[in-house]
C-alpha cells in the first residue's frame, strides 16, 4: 500500500455509537490525501460494522484478538499507519471540515516534524456531571510559533509551562520519521 500525507488513527473499544461521529467528521475534509485507521480493542461486532457502514476506501479496520491496556491498542493502531503524519483522534472527538487541509498549508510551509494545536474540549450531551452538559471550550487564534523540543520539555519539567504545551500524538500531527 503506499503512503499517504496524513494517518487520522481511531483506538476505540465498545464505543460504537460515538464512533460513527468520529468517523463522519474524518471522512468529511477538504482536502483527499489522508487515511483513517480504526484500531478496535476486541470490541463486539457493532464497531466493525460502524467502520465498514463508513463504506470509503479511506477508512481502514484493525482489531487486536485480544483486550489490551489502552496504551497498547494506541500502539497497535499507530502500528498501522502508513501516513507521512500521524495524529490520534478519540472516538468520542472529532475534526472540522477544514482540519486537513489547514494542517497541509501548515506542513508546506514549515516542514515541521510536529504540529501541536490547542486542546479544544466539548462534552457531550450525556455527560455524567449535571450542569457541565454541552460546554465546548475552543481556544481562539492561529498564531504559527516554531519551539525547541527540549527547552519545552525543561520548561515543563520545571513547572514553568503545562504539559499541555508539548507535542503529543492526541493533539498534534507527528511526522513518522521526526522526534
Amino acid at each position: 500500500m503506499s503512503a499517504v500525507r496524513f494517518s487520522i488513527v481511531i483506538p476505540t473499544r465498545e464505543r460504537a455509537h460515538t464512533l460513527r461521529f468520529a468517523l463522519r467528521t474524518c471522512l468529511d475534509q477538504q482536502f483527499d490525501d489522508y487515511e483513517v485507521i480504526v484500531s478496535d480493542n476486541c470490541s463486539s461486532p457493532a464497531t466493525k460494522a460502524v467502520a465498514d457502514e463508513a463504506a470509503s476506501p479511506k477508512v481502514r479496520y484493525v482489531r487486536t484478538p485480544e483486550p489490551v491496556a489502552m496504551s497498547a491498542n494506541w500502539e497497535f493502531a499507530v502500528s498501522h499507519a502508513r501516513g507521512e503524519y500521524v495524529t490520534v483522534l478519540g472516538d468520542d472527538d472529532g475534526l472540522l471540515p477544514h482540519a486537513l487541509s489547514q494542517l497541509e498549508g501548515l506542513v508546506q510551509r514549515h516542514s515541521p516534524k510536529a504540529v501541536r494545536w490547542g486542546l479544544v474540549l466539548y462534552t457531550w450531551p450525556t455527560f455524567m456531571l449535571a450542569g457541565h452538559e454541552n460546554y465546548i471550550r475552543l481556544p481562539l487564534g492561529n498564531a504559527v510559533v516554531e519551539r525547541d523540543g527540549m527547552e519545552v520539555i525543561r520548561s515543563v519539567a520545571e513547572s514553568l509551562e503545562s504539559y499541555e504545551d508539548l507535542p503529543m500524538i492526541y493533539n498534534s500531527a507527528i511526522r513518522r520519521d521526526g522526534p
